[in-house]
């Protein structure tokens, strides 16, 4: 019966938003390498070393400025950075040299980076937050295959397991035999798993590390492709929780991405309160506007069911419009790109529209500034066409228009349009207190002055809005996790997403923050803590209806005596308690051999919260009626010698023998001995008559509880003796 004590039942929600079992849902987790020490790397795989074409991906946030190697096979291919820069390198034909990209990998930022190479070709593509960036050569591959080196391996954070170590956090490493289009890697950095596709043959997710082993989820991993970890890396989770009491918030500063699909709620959460921020948008080149504010979307109360899983995508910001570049990734007629929608389950918060860039064409549609959560600036110069984007209704305004012969107008924030301040001015964003602080978000994007003389940079908007550049000054770029809009062109120095003069700066990535606070009380119990029953009551009987004060599941957790009881139920908020046993006061079972039994019985919220209740049961002893049993004697009576009487009670007392109504001597008073239910009496009888005689025997019980008897007369032959004495 020890079994019993695991037995649970489920009392249904009768208040809360949640079910009441937890479900075991993957988390979302991260490799964090310490930049001295730590890598992860692969063995001698073929299908890691045998390309023509290429792709490769990865989620990375440098911890300080970017250097070292990210995703690197030694002499083969690599992803590493430099001065803060990342840069690729191919071998071929000829060694490997490596090419930079002039692209910046913030510190302290998530942004997904990419690298691709057709068939043949000598030319590589990357990507940024699945942006084309920058295109370039294949290094030494030239246009044949890539180096195939069999006694190097696949490295992450490292090069050949020794030399110029990643400082930062990296996950989402998927390695491919074919060329991932700019669409495809949009879709690709914010959905888990290999895709189902073959032509990835490494995959990556450091969701569940054993030990020290990274599993390739490819469909077929090769032989020796799973990582090694060295170094014993930490393995965080992409969100942060800090908690202050009973509260706790949840920020999300990247894409949630699990086996499962989601964020799974904390049980025995009521309500929450969420704030949804966009990708700001990117600015517009030369005198272009600023990027537009990703959307802002705040709730008080949202209320969803724990067990479904909450899609977590947060956007990243748009990148601002390239300037003069001859790597031709883009089209420098283009405005600054609309930041990346943010979800949150079904909120759905609107990318910052892109600001305008300064074409010199007259009502040029590029000179426009794009329409998002908030609009994106218009651009400004000469030219005609200077007019801002649209806010979405509810979670921004409007860019501000550009100024003829000056000025790109400033994107519109969260709380205000861009250009309220003055001209170029990024609109002011709102204040959000979520996190326990007054922090203001979703800032626009100020406007540029490009290569206008006599400009001075203006400052976006508060919340992270990116300032615009000018003819001697860089702008800079919506700050991370605000949705703020980047700055406006600058002039002949380096800037924008790809250091470029006169490009815009990209915006801040976008952030989900959920609130809520968990339930931290216990359940009570609303019914009796001792009971008392009648003995010999049949087993499985109902003895007490077990009542707690909130959803929860029951079990019987302990107790002296938890195997004599089982636990059922029989509606949604009340588990019975029954007995597996019948109970029978003068032989008790329990282990104190005292009639009262002990059992505990403890309730789990779905909270995890928990509380038991000790529970005693006491039987009580009934009236009950005594019994004789039929008499039995030793041998033959004969008249004159002796024989012994002997009857059975279940019950203990005294005996009165009597023979045709007379008492026998000697057997007056005679005790009983033995344990319950079988007890002994007898009486050494000496007949003095022959022929029939009546015997009846009369029964005093010592308890109370039972009831006297008199036996039924019992007619008994007494022969004559045979012998003489």
């Amino acid at each position: 019966m020890a079994a019993l004590a695991l037995s649970a039942i489920v009392i249904q929600p009768t208040f809360f938003i949640s079910s009441a079992q937890a479900v075991d849902y993957q988390s979302d987790t991260v490799l964090d390498l310490n930049g001295t020490s730590q890598y992860g790397a692969a063995g001698n795989s073929t299908a890691l070393r045998t390309f023509n074409a290429l792709s490769i991906e990865a989620w990375v946030m440098p911890q300080t400025a970017c250097v070292g190697n990210i995703i690197a096979k030694l002499n083969d291919y690599a992803l590493y950075c430099t001065a803060g820069e990342l840069n690729y390198a191919l071998g071929g034909t000829s060694n490997w040299v490596g090419v930079s990209t002039s692209i910046v990998l913030p510190a302290n930022e998530w942004h997904h980076i990419a690298l691709t190479r057709a068939a043949s070709t000598n030319i590589v593509n990357i990507y940024l937050d699945g942006a084309l960036l920058y295109r370039g050569t294949a290094d030494g591959a030239g246009t044949g295959s890539i180096k195939s080196s069999t006694g190097t391996f696949l490295n992450v954070g490292a090069r050949a397991q020794s030399a110029t170590f990643f400082n930062g956090l990296v996950d989402e490493v998927r390695i491919f035999n074919a060329v991932r289009s700019e669409s495809q890697i949009l879709s690709d950095m914010h959905t888990w798993g290999n895709l189902g596709l073959a032509s990835v043959v490494g995959y990556y997710d450091f969701n569940d590390i054993s030990g020290a082993t990274v599993l390739n989820k490819s469909l077929s991993p090769d032989a020796n492709s799973n990582l090694t970890l060295t170094g014993s890396p930490a393995n965080p989770a992409v969100e942060s929780t800090a908690s202050t009491g009973d509260t706790r918030i949840v920020t999300f500063p990247r894409t949630y991405l699990n086996s499962d699909g989601g964020w799974a709620l904390t049980p025995g959460v009521f309500s929450f309160r969420t704030l949804v921020i966009a990708g700001g948008g990117g600015g517009g080149n030369d005198e272009g506007g600023g990027g537009g504010a990703g959307g802002f979307i705040e709730s008080a109360t949202v209320n969803w069911n724990y067990s479904n899983l909450l899609t977590i995508k947060v956007g990243q910001g748009g990148h601002g419009s390239i300037g003069n570049t001859s790597n031709n990734a883009t089209d420098l007629t283009l405005p600054g790109e609309n930041g990346q929608n943010s979800q949150l389950a079904n909120i759905v918060a609107i990318g910052g529209g892109g600001g305008g860039s300064s074409n010199n064409v007259d009502n040029d549609p590029n000179r426009a500034g794009r329409s998002g959560g908030s609009g994106g600036g218009g651009a400004g110069e000469s030219y005609l066409g200077r007019s801002p984007g649209s806010g979405t209704t509810g979670q921004g305004f409007s860019g501000g228009s550009g100024v003829a012969n000056s000025i790109g107008g400033g994107g519109g924030g969260a709380g205000e349009a861009g250009s309220t301040d003055g001209n170029g001015a990024g609109g002011d964003g709102k204040i959000s207190t979520i996190t326990g602080s007054s922090v203001t978000y979703a800032g626009g994007g100020g406007g540029g002055f490009g290569n206008t003389s006599g400009g001075v940079a203006v400052a976006g908007g508060a919340g992270g809005g990116g300032t615009g550049g000018d003819v001697n000054s860089a702008n800079t770029a919506g700050t991370a996790n605000t949705g703020g809009g980047g700055g406006g062109g600058c002039g002949n120095v380096a800037c924008g997403p790809a250091g470029v003069s006169y490009s815009g700066a990209s915006g801040g990535s976008g952030v989900i923050i959920i609130r809520f606070t968990v339930d931290s009380v216990a359940p009570t119990f609303t019914n009796a803590n001792s009971i008392a029953i009648d003995e010999n009551l049949q087993s499985n009987t109902l003895i007490l209806a077990l009542q707690v004060s909130e959803s929860s599941t029951l079990s019987l957790s302990g107790g002296s005596d938890v195997a004599l009881f089982v636990l059922t139920t029989i509606d949604s908020d009340t588990a019975n308690l029954r007995i597996n046993f019948s109970p029978d006061f003068e032989a008790p079972q329990d282990v104190g051999n005292n009639n009262v039994y002990n059992i505990v019985v403890t309730a789990l919220d779905v909270a995890n919260n928990s509380t038991s209740q000790n529970i005693a049961v006491t039987v009580l002893n009934l009236n009950e009626s005594s019994t004789l049993s039929d008499v039995v004697l030793s041998g033959t009576p004969y008249k004159g010698l002796p024989v012994t009487i002997s009857v059975q009670s279940n019950n203990a007392g005294k005996a009165k023998f009597l023979i045709n109504g007379k008492r026998i001597p000697n057997c007056q008073s005679r005790a009983t001995s033995g344990t319950y239910p079988n007890f002994l009496i007898t009486c050494l009888w000496k007949p003095t008559l022959n022929n029939y005689q009546n015997l009846q025997i009369e029964f005093s019980s010592s308890d109370s509880t039972f009831s006297s008897i008199k036996s039924p007369i019992s007619r008994i032959f007494v022969y004559k003796r045979s012998t003489k004495r």
